[in-house]
């Protein structure tokens, strides 16, 4: 069996066309581009080679750093257990995953209250057939 040996930096990020981290300037090239492709893709218009800002949607402190707790988040609304997720995020314990990076979402609330809403009504059903009726 062949052996890959894998060269990498260590970054997650690197320039694209040199393979060096980033430099200041790059990083902030990076993060400009990035919020206009997704300003572009959610419905913002170019006016005069710039995001028109009546049209813009994107937050200006938008950072790709926010996208963790964004992930975080997805990963507790698929179900991820939060141990994998602490383990996908590279977090040092639990209490770093559940407490700072997950947010529970208005459609979590809504899918507990609905399990909730269940139970109750399958305990009911449950009880009542216990109860027998002497007449």
């Amino acid at each position: 069996m062949a052996q890959v040996e894998e060269k990498s930096s260590g970054y997650l990020f690197t320039q694209p066309t040199t393979g060096k981290p980033h430099t200041e300037t790059s990083m902030k090239q990076m993060r400009c581009s990035f919020k206009q492709a997704l300003d572009l893709d959610i419905g913002a218009q170019m006016v005069h080679g710039a995001i028109a800002p009546e049209t813009s949607v994107v937050a200006d402190d938008l950072t790709p750093y926010c996208l963790r707790h964004t992930y975080a988040t997805d990963l507790q609304s698929a179900d991820v257990p939060i141990n994998v997720a602490k383990d996908f995020l590279e977090h040092k314990s639990i209490a770093m995953t559940s407490h700072i990076y997950t947010h529970l979402s208005d459609e979590a609330f809504t899918n507990a209250s609905l399990k909730v809403l269940s139970f109750a009504t399958e305990s009911r059903k449950k009880t009542q057939k216990k109860v027998v009726s002497i007449h």
